[in-house]
């Protein structure tokens, strides 16, 4: 297991990207800023991890799509509907 503040990939090319693949919280949380009057109110935050699923339903909520297909009948909750209740 790589050491914190350490990257390795083998499979990595030079200029071809980077990943969030090691077990440091530091490498795997990646911070998201929304800005949606009326639909996300001004100052609230979410400070806890946010799985995949529940991203991917509330961006589609945000941008008024579809959402995607495997999300059916999952649990994720939609983050806006939360951050009205605030």
């Amino acid at each position: 297991m790589p050491a914190p503040g350490t990257f390795f990939d083998p499979e990595l090319a030079a200029g071809r990207g980077t990943n969030h693949g090691s077990p440091y919280l530091y490498d795997r949380a990646v911070p998201l800023i929304v800005r949606a009057p009326g639909r996300v109110p001004a100052g609230a935050t979410r400070i806890t991890p946010t799985s995949f699923a529940a991203f991917a339903r509330t961006a589609s909520s945000l941008l008024a799509i579809p959402e995607p297909p495997g999300l059916a009948g999952s649990d994720a909750p939609d983050l806006t509907a939360a951050a009205a209740r605030q």
